[in-house]
């Protein structure tokens, strides 16, 4: 009998969506999101959107959640790589912005790869340039925000973030 509530205890959730909502993904089957504490958020972006970034940081903060953002989270003299993974291990929610100079980025890549291997939510912001035939298939399967001002992302994003059950 305990053996069976191990491996009950392991599984993913999955939840059932109906067309049009949000989280929707193939064959309209997602991992059920849930977290005990107030979700923390971390922002990938490349140093040409960081003025962007940084002002939907302080956006996502107002709005009540907790943010990693890389100036703010990183001091002289750390290693940025072991900053960098520190910062995905402890976040919940992953902001990737995504714009013609991030797709050109190994960084995206890298950071796409470690937010769908630990099993964080990964919420895309696509800049309205972005060709999305240049996307990478792991984002283009999922629904994104578009990039507007850093305010109204913010209140958007934070309507699809999950809050403490």
């Amino acid at each position: 009998m305990a053996r069976k509530q191990k491996i009950a205890a392991r599984r993913l959730v999955f939840v059932s969506h109906s067309k049009g909502t949000p989280w929707s993904g193939r064959k309209g089957v997602e991992p059920k999101q849930e977290f005990m504490d107030k979700p923390k958020v971390f922002i990938s972006h490349s140093f040409s959107d960081k003025s962007w970034a940084r002002e939907f940081a302080n956006s996502l903060q107002h709005r009540g959640l907790s943010v990693w953002f890389d100036s703010s989270a990183i001091n002289s003299g750390q290693s940025l790589t072991e900053s960098v993974e520190r910062g995905l291990r402890e976040s919940n929610v992953i902001a990737l912005l995504v714009t013609p100079d991030t797709i050109k980025r190994p960084n995206l890549f890298f950071e796409i790869g470690a937010a769908m291997g630990m099993g964080k939510l990964l919420i895309p912001v696509v800049s309205k340039d972005v060709d999305l035939e240049m996307l990478p298939a792991s984002l283009r399967e999922r629904r994104y925000l578009i990039k507007g001002s850093p305010e109204a992302t913010a209140q958007e994003f934070v309507s699809e973030v999950p809050q403490p059950a």
